[in-house]
């Protein structure tokens, strides 16, 4: 996994709002799928209190022994408080958002674009390894 030695800048806690914007995860009957809801409205607003850290990311290709892109991962996401809100743990590797792979920032920054009104998503990610996928619903 890569390793990073950058530290978030400007990052600070959300404020703490009357209800949480992620109401729990819990997995199926296949640990591999976690359903987060989100609270559509404080997701924008973390993503508008948090943009200088969010922008200051430096996403990484991570790519398997052969050299084929696995996804990409950022160094310490876990300290970002969208990726918390998000269930992002640090070394998780991004690969798809409702199966559409991911292997450039550029194409996370599209994808954003095609599904910021979406009222559902799905990540898939690997995770020590595994292979999971997070199913999140914006109320």
């Amino acid at each position: 996994a890569p390793k990073g030695t950058s530290q978030m800048a400007g990052v600070r806690p959300s404020s703490a709002a009357p209800r949480s914007a992620v109401h729990g995860s819990s997995a199926a009957s296949d640990n591999a799928v976690e359903r987060i809801s989100v609270n559509r409205e404080e997701l924008i607003q973390e993503v508008f209190d948090n943009y200088a850290s969010l922008s200051a990311l430096r996403p990484e290709i991570s790519r398997d022994e052969s050299g084929n892109v696995l996804g990409i991962t950022a160094p310490d996401i876990s300290k970002q408080p969208l990726a918390q809100k998000l269930g992002f743990k640090d070394n998780d590797i991004l690969q798809t958002v409702n199966n559409e792979r991911i292997d450039s920032e550029e194409k996370i920054m599209e994808i954003f674009q095609k599904y910021q009104n979406a009222n559902s998503f799905r990540i898939g990610i690997i995770r020590d390894g595994q292979p999971r996928v997070l199913n999140y619903r914006l109320d």
